[in-house]
């Protein structure tokens, strides 16, 4: 087996990011994180993405935790730190916690050794768990510790014994495992070690391999860019001023262009080749260009696209990203400058760009390229109470945005005071939905209140921030929008669910908006084509509506809404 996983990656990992630093959490750095480890002071990134054996394993460990042992204890899982020591900050696969050692739970973190870890074997990481993980976690007592072979099926389970871990049993898929450390739990075998056609690894690419998204790994990815073979993470949160503008940029190139063409919008990734990834602002794709969407995302050079300047990304986007939509052939490029309110038009002229405007809020914007477009930049550009970014606070009261850490930021929530990272890119389907929802928010009721759109950060309190796909405030409840974020409970607020993410939106992202007044709350699935819509009586939600496509929604927390479903998702035959 030791063959197996180490193939001499172990080592290359080890040797690619020596010299990188080791202190993981610290007041200098708490911005910075990226998903790594550190071993006795060495820090090992997490360089390849899980495939889908090991997050299906995964969830039914942590399912078969949940229905044995929810009393008795706490079941978390990747990625989350466990801090032995300053210099060992493991993350395990599934972490238990009894309810008498709860008290390393602190601070977002926990800080001590969980009564049982479990490691998921995989290519990249196999090595590491039988070793020096194994090592460390027999060091700093855990009381047991499971290595799960999802290819070979079967547990290797290790119990701490007088100070070292003695190999109690190794068990297959027709066993039954229990565990002296957790007496609650029984658990078979088979119903975890199933085998499985989604159970090959060995087209699972890791981040430098630069296979973003596959049927395998769409569960764990971080939302990031590849530039020239170099990942560039979306390291912060946009502020209000840049959501109100790709608001209204969207709904500019819909109104004029919806029947020349597509407009879809951030996070959505488009694959130029393997070593060029981006995610581009927004993005337009011509009736004639359609070819390019397929599998859920973008494979070519869309029409135009759209980058709006920020402190985290301006330089990337007016650099190396600009050279790039050149290289590639994207025929029209945008920058937007929400601050200082001005667009910069560059056109492709025999293979490079040319810089044909720099257009301010009292200007008109054509394009050669979107002829149906004719954009008055006056209503794009207007200066509002939200667009000062000098206030711009992280998720912990700090700056978040800044020339210091303009590259080292990340997308995530808190809730409950635990963070939770947006882990992999919307796919198509995803974007369409969440664009035709606000198309008819703003044709519908643009004079009673606002839509806003992911990312945007919607602080209820510190320990609560959240990231709603769509949000609606109305005009009554305009207060709430200051500093360039949101504080307090938008009116209406819209999920679409994705593999990624649904569970949380299901559950503790629910439970929230409730707990913090959101009057109402959808859950759209774009997959199965149904929307579920619950409404606040009484301090609780009411399910008042599951509705289909065939149907029209109504609001009674939006009047001015209604909503044929039947436009909203996408076509069939299109990719999910």
């Amino acid at each position: 087996m030791a063959d197996k996983w180490n193939d001499g990656r172990e080592d290359r990992d080890k040797q690619e990011i020596a010299g990188q630093g080791k202190v993981k959490e610290t007041p200098e750095n708490d911005l910075i994180d990226e998903r790594y480890e550190i071993i006795e002071g060495v820090r090992y990134d997490f360089l390849s993405s899980p495939a889908y054996a090991h997050q299906q394993v995964l969830r039914d460990l942590i399912l078969g935790f949940h229905q044995n042992c929810a009393k008795d204890g706490e079941v978390l899982f990747a990625p989350l730190d466990v801090h032995f020591d300053e210099d060992n900050i493991f993350q395990p696969d599934l972490i238990y916690i009894a309810n008498a050692n709860r008290g390393i739970m602190r601070d977002g973190y926990i800080y001590g050794a969980p009564d049982l870890v479990v490691e998921i074997l995989s290519a990249s990481t196999g090595c590491r768990d039988k070793t020096i993980k194994k090592n460390g976690y027999e060091k700093f007592g855990v009381r047991e510790y499971w290595l799960v072979d999802p290819v070979h099926r079967f547990v290797e389970q290790f119990v701490l014994m007088d100070g070292k871990y003695a190999a109690v049993a190794t068990l297959t898929e027709e066993q039954t495992l229990t565990s002296p450390t957790v007496p609650c739990l029984h658990l078979n075998l088979g119903d975890i070690l199933r085998e499985d056609e989604g159970n090959d690894e060995s087209e699972a690419k890791d981040k430098q391999g630069k296979v973003k998204e596959t049927p395998e790994n769409y569960l764990i990815d971080e939302r990031y860019e590849i530039i020239e073979g170099v990942r560039y993470d979306f390291l912060s949160s946009p502020i209000y001023a840049h959501q109100r503008v790709l608001a209204k940029l969207y709904l500019a190139f819909h109104n004029g262009c919806a029947a020349d063409g597509e407009v879809l919008f951030a996070p959505l990734d488009v694959h130029f080749d393997e070593n060029n990834i981006f995610q581009p602002d927004l993005i337009y794709i011509a009736n004639t260009n359609r070819g390019i969407i397929r599998d859920g995302y973008i494979y070519g050079a869309p029409d135009l696209v759209v980058e709006i300047l920020s402190a985290s990304t301006g330089r990337r986007d007016k650099t190396i990203k600009k050279n790039g939509y050149e290289k590639f052939g994207v025929r029209e490029y945008w920058l937007v400058d929400p601050v200082h309110r001005f667009i910069e038009q560059f056109v492709l002229l025999e293979g490079k760009y040319a810089a044909v405007a720099t257009l301010t809020e009292e200007q008109t914007l054509t394009s050669p390229t979107v002829p149906c477009l004719n954009l008055n930049l006056g209503d794009i550009l207007r200066e509002d109470e939200g667009n000062d970014e000098s206030e711009a606070k992280d998720k912990q009261g700090k700056v978040k945005e800044t020339p210091e850490n303009y590259l080292i930021d990340e997308r995530y929530e808190i809730i409950g005071g635990v963070r939770y990272d947006f882990l992999s890119s919307p796919v198509y389907a995803h974007q369409r939905v969440l664009g035709e929802l606000h198309f008819a928010f703003r044709n519908d009721c643009a004079a009673d209140g606002e839509v806003l759109l992911a990312p945007l950060d919607v602080h209820f309190d510190e320990n609560n921030i959240f990231q709603p796909d769509l949000i609606y405030i109305s005009n009554a409840n305009r207060g709430i929008i200051r500093d360039g974020y949101i504080y307090g409970a938008p009116d209406l607020v819209v999920e679409i669910l994705s593999a990624s993410t649904g569970r949380r939106d299901k559950t503790i992202k629910k439970n929230g908006y409730e707990k913090f007044g959101v009057r109402e709350y959808w859950l759209v699935d774009p997959v199965h084509r149904f929307l579920e819509q619950f409404v606040l009586m009484d301090g609780k939600y009411a399910a008042v509506a599951t509705l289909t496509e065939e149907q029209t929604l109504t609001s009674p927390t939006v009047p001015c809404l209604s909503l044929k479903l039947e436009g909203i998702f996408p076509p069939e035959d299109q990719p999910i």
